[in-house]
């Protein structure tokens, strides 16, 4: 019998309370004269209480008829903090230092901060155009080493680390952003000595990653040099950092001065030096217009084929590094002109479109025998060196035979007009100061076309050349080398009369047909 009151007593307490704060004069609006007096008794008996200590609550209680807690949340400067009002007294002078003391732990927004909300809110919105900076993006990066000096008086017997990741080594991130570190093998320089390599050390071929422009800053490359020891560990002799948004900001090929750190102090000297190939590029998805093509037929064309009509069939390539091409035919046009030849895609970086090229074959269609399909006319190859530049293109139809005369059928003359726009992002962004390295003079071994051949130039070394600057009696060479109408152009060497490059160019070789390689005839 005891155990069945006392359930019901605490069954009794929630509704006596509730029944309190939901009482009908009160929802009615039906003032209740009792609670007013027992309200005007109250008021007598403590004449120190302010307004805002008379304030009520408009709920004081939740929907389980509990009592809610005075608690009240205040923003302070990355924390929360919980205070209590009942902790507050009645006097002016304990309100003023209370409020005080809160002041100076809370938060209060200021001009700058309510923007800076603003700003959150309507990028967070659905459909709101994001920061350019903050979107993500796509890179392709390669890391060649090419030659290295020893710039002490002492022998180095050393090997090189090279770790990729973020400039904070706590950090724990997955995916392609992963900390890595890759090994080379062991080297031995003699004092003052000079190492050119034969072939260029491999430290990674190709490697793809998402990042935006923003982030460029918080990712690094960073190699070390170890000194190599017979009889103890090897220990760390000398090391360099440099970050992403450096490398995007230099050359593809620069060179990286290794510091060491002086015991006990904050001083460091230079005791090696590498030179790299370090490309850094986005990845985008390039659209190419085709518009305003002619035909122009040569001279010693017949009068027959000049008045049959004809049509342009285009190739174009997809990627940057597979051999897939897209392929598209123009209408039948009777005046040798195209007003529109299509619209194409090319996902790839600048500087593997600019190694790029296209393929024009003119077709012509035989009136009395529609039956058949189009003969071929000619095949027109046009390099995409400077798609990026110049939109107007010109190109010489040729035809495989046997006879000189019939070797050029006319000239093909058309604009190609690119629209650049990052990979994931369907609109064009006007973004005056994108980050990107600047377009090298010839391509590397992992931008080139593993399907094509290709004829190699190996350029080393120039030596006794003339001084440019009467001054310092020294010059700043580049070499150039042109073949099959393509131009490959070496990196600067500056204060120098005598460069050494070590440095490789490449020429596709482009051929009208497979046969010219097989048919002895057509090799002659």
């Amino acid at each position: 019998m005891a155990r069945e009151r006392r359930g019901n007593q605490r069954q009794s307490r929630p509704n006596k309370y509730a029944g309190k704060a939901n009482d009908s004069s009160e929802l009615w609006g039906v003032p209740d004269s009792r609670k007013k007096e027992e309200e005007e008794d109250d008021d007598e008996e403590e004449p120190n209480v302010t307004e805002d200590d008379k304030a009520v609550r408009l709920f004081d209680f939740d929907a389980q008829g509990k009592k809610i807690s005075d608690r009240v949340y205040r923003a302070g400067f990355g924390e929360d903090e919980w205070t209590s009002t009942e902790t507050t007294t009645s006097s002016e002078s304990s309100s003023s230092t209370s409020e005080s003391e809160v002041s100076d732990e809370s938060y209060e927004f200021d001009d700058e901060d309510f923007a800076e909300l603003q700003k959150l809110r309507r990028n967070n919105r659905p459909g709101a155009p994001m920061d350019p900076m903050s979107r993500l993006r796509m890179w392709e990066s390669s890391f060649f080493i090419n030659s290295f000096m020893n710039l002490e008086n002492k022998q180095q017997y050393y090997f090189y680390t090279v770790t990729f990741g973020h400039v904070n080594k706590s950090r724990r991130i997955q995916g392609t952003l992963r900390r890595r570190t890759l090994y080379t093998p062991g080297y031995m320089l003699r004092p003052g000595e000079f190492k050119a390599l034969s072939a260029p050390l491999v430290i990674w071929p190709f490697k793809v990653f998402l990042l935006p422009y923003n982030q460029l800053k918080s990712f690094c490359v960073t190699i070390e040099m170890w000194k190599i020891n017979e009889l103890s560990f090897n220990t760390l002799y000398a090391s360099a950092k440099l970050t992403l948004q450096e490398i995007v900001d230099s050359e593809q090929e620069f060179q990286i001065l290794l510091r060491r750190k002086i015991a006990g102090k904050k001083r460091s000297y230079e005791v090696h030096k590498v030179r790299v190939s370090l490309m850094l590029s986005e990845v985008f998805d390039i659209d190419l217009s085709f518009d305003s093509w002619w035909f122009l037929p040569d001279k010693a064309m017949p009068q027959k084929i000049r008045e049959v009509p004809k049509q342009l069939l285009f190739s174009v390539p997809v990627r940057g590094r597979s051999g897939d091409r897209n392929r598209r035919k123009t209408p039948i046009s009777q005046m040798n002109f195209w007003p529109s030849a299509g619209l194409f895609r090319y996902r790839g970086s600048l500087q593997s479109i600019s190694n790029n090229y296209i393929t024009v074959t003119l077709l012509y269609s035989r009136p009395k025998e529609w039956y058949r399909p189009p003969a071929h006319l000619g095949l027109c190859i046009m390099a995409l060196k400077s798609v990026l530049q110049y939109p107007l293109f010109r190109g010489i139809v040729k035809k495989l035979t046997t006879d000189p005369r019939k070797f050029q059928q006319g000239e093909l003359v058309g604009n190609i007009r690119c629209f650049i726009r990052s990979v994931g992002i369907h609109e064009y962004e006007e973004i005056p100061n994108r980050p990107a390295q600047p377009l090298a003079g010839a391509a590397l071994v992992t931008q080139l076309n593993l399907r094509e051949q290709y004829l190699v130039v190996r350029l080393f070394k120039c030596e006794h050349l003339p001084a440019a600057n009467v001054d310092s009696y020294s010059s700043d060479p580049i070499v150039k080398i042109k073949w099959d109408a393509m131009v490959n152009t070496s990196n600067k060497r500056e204060n120098t009369l005598r460069p050494v490059y070590n440095q490789n160019f490449y020429f596709p070789v482009r051929l009208l047909d497979p046969r010219e390689r097989s048919n002895p005839t057509l090799k002659q």
